[in-house]
C-alpha cells in the first residue's frame, strides 16, 4: 500500500492536467483564431511568446528556497475556473473563457514556483501579461472606445489651447485655424494604451512590484498612455492645421506611425523611470517548515477523486449547449423605401455568412439593391452583443477593407472595401428607435449602456466607385436613404 501512494499521487497530477486541458480546450481554440482572423489584427501571438519566454528562462534557473509546495491554492483556482467556464460556455462568451486563462497561467507559475527562482517571474504579473493575448485593443474600443475619444479630445484641447487662440473644441471635435480635426475611433487612445501596458506588465513580471507599489503604477500607466495620445492627437491636429506649411501630410503612412510609435517610447521610457522607484525584492526567502499536515485534497486518494470529478465536470462543460441570456428578441428591420432617387428597390437576399452575423443573436437583417447601390439593415436590442465593427464583417465576406475616416456632418463612418474585380465605398450609421445617431459601435454602446434595452438600427450604404456613377446621382440617392431613416 505505501509503495501505491506515489503512484496514485502521478496519477492526480496527471488527471488533473488532463482536467485541465479540456477546460481550456475550446477558449484556447477561440484565443489562436483571434490572431489571425480579420479585424483582430494586434499584438496576442507576440504576448503569448513573450508570456512562453519568461516563464521558460525563470524554470531554467535553480530554486532559492527550500520553502514546501502548498497544493491546496491550485485545487481552489481550478474548481473555481472551472465553473466560471460553465458560466461562459452557458452564456456564449468565449473572451470570459480566453480571460480565465490566465488564472490557469497564475496557477501553473505558482505551482512552477517561478517567483522563487534565480530569475524570479511574478506568477501575477505574467498572468497579466498573457491578459494581452486577447484581442486587447477591439474590445476597449467596443466596450468604451467613445469615452476615449472623449478623454483623448479633452486632454489634446487642453495641450493646445496655452499656445493656440483660435482653437475651438466642440466633444471630439477640433477646430484649429478653421479646420476641422476628429478623433475618430482608432485615435481614441485604445491602441496606446493597450500597448503601455502591455509594455509596463512586461516590466513587472520582471521586477514584481509589492502591492502598493502595483497598484500606484498601474495608475500612472493609465495617466501617461492617455496623456501621450492626448499629445498624439494634439501633434496631428497641429499638422493637419498647418498642413501648408509643413509641405507633407501627417496623416501619410510614414509621418502618422513615427509620431505614434515616438508617443509609445516616451511613454514606455517614462514607465521604465517609474520602476527604477520599485524597492529591491530578492528572490530568496527563509525556508519555511516543510512538515505542514496536508489538506483533504492533498492526500492520495481523495484528490485523485477530485481531479476524476474535474475530468467529467470538463466533459459536461464541453457537451452543454449555449444559450445566451443577452441575445436580441427578433426584430423587424425598418421599412425600406420602394424607390430611392428613381431607383426601384430589388431584393437582395443575405448570404448565410451574413444571416451568421446579422441574425444569430436575434435582432433582424435585411438587404436590397438599389440600381448599382446597396442598402443593408441591421436591428438589435443588444448592440454588445450583436453589432460588428464593419471592417471584421467587410474583411470576413473577403474584402480588402479599411478605415477612411468619419464624415462629421453626415453622422456617418466611411470604408473603403475592395475586391479583385470592384472598389466600393461603405458609409455606416447607427441610429436608436428614440431618434439618437451614432457614427460607430463604440458610440452605440456607449449610449445603449446608458439606456439598456434601446433598440438601435445599423443603416450601411455601399457605393460602387468604379461604375462610372454620376456625383450628382450618388449624393440624391444618399440623400434619399438619409430621409427615409431620419438619419443627419
Amino acid at each position: 500500500m505505501i509503495r501505491a501512494l506515489p503512484n496514485t499521487a502521478q496519477l492526480t497530477a496527471y488527471t488533473l492536467w488532463c482536467a485541465a486541458a479540456l477546460l481550456a480546450l475550446k477558449p484556447l481554440q477561440w484565443l489562436v483564431g483571434t490572431w489571425y482572423q480579420a479585424g483582430y489584427e494586434g499584438i496576442g501571438w507576440f504576448a503569448c511568446l513573450a508570456v512562453l519566454f519568461l516563464a521558460g528562462s525563470s524554470l531554467r534557473t535553480p530554486l532559492q528556497t527550500a520553502r514546501a509546495q502548498l497544493m491546496m491554492p491550485t485545487y481552489v483556482l481550478l474548481t473555481l475556473t472551472a465553473f466560471l467556464r460553465l458560466a461562459s460556455q452557458l452564456l456564449d462568451v468565449d473572451v470570459v473563457g480566453a480571460l480565465l486563462l490566465a488564472v490557469d497561467v497564475y496557477a501553473l507559475a505558482r505551482l512552477a514556483r517561478l517567483d522563487e527562482r534565480a530569475f524570479a517571474v511574478s506568477p501575477l504579473w505574467l498572468a497579466v501579461l498573457f491578459c494581452f493575448s486577447l484581442p486587447v485593443e477591439p474590445m476597449v474600443q467596443r466596450v468604451i472606445g467613445f469615452d476615449l475619444q472623449q478623454i483623448s479630445a479633452f486632454l489634446a484641447c487642453g495641450l493646445l489651447t496655452p499656445f493656440f487662440q483660435e482653437l475651438a473644441c466642440e466633444g471630439i471635435r477640433l477646430r484649429l485655424a478653421d479646420v476641422d480635426v476628429l478623433v475618430d475611433l482608432p485615435c481614441s487612445g485604445a491602441e496606446i494604451v493597450s500597448i503601455s501596458a502591455f509594455v509596463f506588465s512586461l516590466i513587472n513580471a520582471v521586477r514584481r512590484p509589492d502591492l502598493q507599489w502595483g497598484l500606484l503604477s498601474s495608475a500612472a500607466c493609465v495617466l501617461l498612455a492617455l496623456t501621450g495620445n492626448g499629445l498624439r492627437i494634439a501633434l496631428l491636429a497641429i499638422g493637419i492645421a498647418y498642413a501648408d506649411s509643413l509641405g507633407f501630410s501627417v496623416m501619410d503612412p510614414l509621418p502618422h506611425m513615427m509620431i505614434g510609435l515616438g508617443v509609445v517610447a516616451l511613454t514606455s521610457t517614462a514607465l521604465l523611470a517609474i520602476t527604477r522607484f520599485y524597492p529591491t525584492r530578492d528572490a530568496s526567502a527563509p525556508a519555511a517548515d516543510t512538515a505542514h499536515p496536508p489538506s483533504t485534497f492533498e492526500r492520495p486518494l481523495p484528490g485523485l477523486v477530485f481531479a476524476l470529478s474535474l475530468v467529467l465536470f470538463a466533459l459536461l462543460v464541453g457537451a452543454i449547449q449555449p444559450r445566451p441570456v443577452d441575445a436580441s428578441p427578433t426584430l423587424a428591420v425598418p421599412e425600406m423605401p420602394w424607390v430611392a432617387a428613381g431607383f426601384l428597390r430589388e431584393a437582395a437576399p443575405l448570404t448565410d455568412q451574413e444571416r451568421t452575423y446579422f441574425t444569430r443573436y436575434g435582432g433582424g437583417a435585411d438587404r436590397a439593391a438599389y440600381g448599382p447601390y446597396g442598402l443593408l439593415l441591421v436591428s438589435t436590442a443588444s448592440p454588445l452583443r450583436h453589432l460588428h465593427d464593419p471592417l471584421i464583417c467587410l474583411r470576413g465576406a473577403g474584402l480588402d477593407a479599411h478605415l477612411l475616416g468619419t464624415d462629421h456632418e453626415a453622422g456617418e463612418t466611411v470604408y473603403r472595401a475592395s475586391d479583385a474585380a470592384r472598389s466600393y465605398l461603405v458609409r455606416v450609421a447607427y441610429r436608436s428607435a428614440e431618434g439618437v445617431q451614432a457614427a460607430s459601435v463604440a458610440e452605440v454602446v456607449w449610449h445603449w449602456l446608458r439606456q439598456p434595452g434601446s433598440t438601435w438600427t445599423m443603416v450601411q450604404q455601399v457605393i460602387p466607385e468604379d461604375a462610372g456613377l454620376d456625383a450628382g446621382s450618388t449624393a440624391r440617392w444618399q440623400a434619399a436613404v438619409r430621409r427615409a431613416f431620419n438619419l443627419t
